[in-house]
């Protein structure tokens, strides 16, 4: 199920809180995410589903392995003033 355009950050962190949504990756900035190939499946893939990326800059170091990723983001989305963008398949989160 895609979101609507028009999602809020409540009804995000209700989605996340349901586990309704999975962390393909949690870390810092990749280089170039345009090295990596994309076969047919992976294709099908990416287009059957929505994606979330949240782009943020933080003051503390953040030890990756032992950090929940679901905790953190939701943490993040109440404690800061936040920009969602939503396509109506895709969401973009930046911090203001």
């Amino acid at each position: 199920m895609f979101p609507d355009k028009d999602i809020s950050i409540n009804q995000l962190i209700e989605k996340i809180r349901e586990d309704l949504t999975e962390y393909e990756y949690f870390g810092e900035m990749i280089d170039n995410p345009f090295d990596f190939q994309h076969d047919e499946q992976y294709n099908a893939f990416i287009n059957g589903h929505c994606f979330i990326s949240l782009d943020f800059d933080t003051k503390e170091d953040i030890d990756y392995k032992n950090t929940d990723a679901k905790e953190y983001f939701i943490d993040l989305l109440q404690k800061n003033k936040v920009r969602l963008i939503s396509d109506g398949k895709n969401i973009e989160i930046f911090q203001d």
